[in-house]
């Protein structure tokens, strides 16, 4: 099944930079593939002022990872690039 990122971008009508890993699990969720998901979140730097990464799997296998000052940033911004990467490539 093909996607059409415009159809797609009708679906999802928040923000997705804020809400990244929110349209990934619809996203997911939609595919009945919600399980495949897995995430490895980690933290460096002094605990006033953390640097977080967060890396998103797919199936095990690493697919994007975001780094922000807080965790849901760092989410965030992989998500949106998983979800780029799985629209992109026709994901199933």
């Amino acid at each position: 099944m093909l996607y059409n990122p415009l159809s797609l971008t009708t679906q999802f009508t928040f923000d997705m930079a804020k809400d990244g890993a929110f349209a990934l699990n619809n996203f997911l969720q939609k595919k009945n593939r919600l399980d495949a998901l897995s995430w490895v979140d980690s933290t460096a730097g002094p605990s006033h002022s953390p640097q977080w990464t967060c890396v998103c799997k797919i199936d095990g296998e690493v697919v994007a990872t975001g780094t922000g000052s807080q965790k849901h940033v760092a989410r965030d911004i992989a998500a949106n690039q998983a979800l780029k990467i799985l629209i992109d490539n026709n994901w199933a």
